[in-house]
């Protein structure tokens, strides 16, 4: 989804069109991570909870593409991104400890080595650094070819579940996969270099 909405957006707040290999590349990753994820989706049932999750989640993505529309204003203005991303992460510090409050939710931590080692790596590689990474990837090569790479995200985890939790693949998982990564050829190479290489096939 974050695909389509930086698109949007892009278009609403900058006036930028996508390329017209843009609606097929994201067409093909869209349809591709609902084929990956299709098993799962029906062994839930469709339930109240599942689809209330599902637009919760849809409603966080627009806040993160929102985000990258603000991240882009900053970089044309000449901002750092790690200083904009640090005021941000403030900002969100701010907003979720002041829930955390309403909720009565404690802020004691765990003293485990497991519990500290995992809130260190997602504080410093799940957020200083891939936020930085990412924001970064947006002022270079914009925010639509940059969400396109959310796209292999559930690729990775699965990647990962495969060696360390026994993830199965079965056929949907790999026709999904190979929708995703002919999204991600369509959106990245040029249409030049595709009759170049019919040519000299």
């Amino acid at each position: 989804m974050a695909v389509l909405y930086n698109a949007i957006n892009c278009f609403i707040f900058f006036g930028q069109r996508p390329p017209a290999r843009f609606w097929t590349a994201a067409a093909l990753g869209l349809v591709g991570i609902v084929t990956l994820f299709w098993d799962d989706l029906l062994a839930s049932g469709w339930s109240v909870s599942l689809l209330t999750g599902i637009g919760l989640s849809a409603l966080g993505t627009y806040g993160f593409s929102l985000g990258n529309m603000i991240s882009m204003r900053h970089q044309r203005r000449g901002l750092e991104t790690m200083t904009t991303n640090a005021w941000a992460m403030l900002y969100g510090t701010l907003v979720m400890g002041g829930i955390a409050l309403f909720r009565g939710d404690s802020f004691t931590p765990e003293w485990t080595v497991t519990y500290m080692g995992a809130l260190l790596y997602l504080a410093l590689f799940g957020s200083v650094i891939a936020f930085g990474a990412y924001f970064t990837l947006v002022g270079r090569i914009g925010p639509g070819k940059a969400a396109y790479s959310t796209l292999l995200f559930p690729l990775v985890a699965l990647s990962i579940s495969t060696v360390y939790e026994g993830y199965v693949w079965h056929i949907n998982g790999i026709v999904g996969l190979l929708l995703i990564l002919g999204g991600n050829m369509v959106m990245f190479t040029k249409p030049e270099t595709w009759f170049r290489r019919l040519r000299t096939a």
